[in-house]
Formats: structure tokens, C-alpha cells, sequence
């Protein structure tokens, strides 16, 4: 079987999976927009999510951007940066 090496088409193919696996998971469940439970639940899903995202991108700019700075050897390069 011939591996696939280009990335664009990697990303292509399990954007595919993924929507046909959503849509044949949501027919599974028998999905209802309206059951507020469900609802609670996905935004619940979110929340931590977007909150865990935060949790660790936030010191990962900061520790770059401080660590970058420390690396700079003249002042001045700073000023222009900055």
C-alpha cells in the first residue's frame, strides 16, 4: 500500500472521516438539537476545553516571548522589535 507523505491530503482524508464519522454518530444517537441535557452537556465539553487551550497556550507566549527577549544579546535589537 502506498503511503501518503503529502500532508494536505492527510488532513483532506480525516477531515472526511471525521465528518462522515460525526454524521453516523449523530444518526446512532438518534441526536435531538433540542434535548437540553445533550446541550448542557456539549457546552460543558466546551467550556473546558477552550478553557484547558488557555491553560497552556498562555505560558507557552509567555515563556517564548521572555526567553526571546533573554536571548537577545543588544538592546537596541528590543527597541526595534518592540
Amino acid at each position: 500500500m502506498k503511503r501518503l507523505k503529502e500532508l494536505h491530503w492527510q488532513i483532506l482524508i480525516a477531515s472526511a472521516v471525521g465528518l462522515f464519522l460525526g454524521l453516523w454518530c449523530s444518526e446512532l444517537l438518534d441526536w435531538n438539537p433540542d434535548d437540553s441535557t445533550w446541550m448542557q452537556g456539549v457546552e460543558f465539553i466546551g467550556a473546558l476545553f477552550l478553557r484547558s487551550l488557555r491553560f497552556v497556550a498562555v505560558p507557552i507566549v509567555l515563556f517564548s516571548l521572555v526567553g526571546g527577549i533573554g536571548a537577545l544579546s543588544d538592546l537596541q535589537k528590543l527597541g526595534r522589535i518592540a
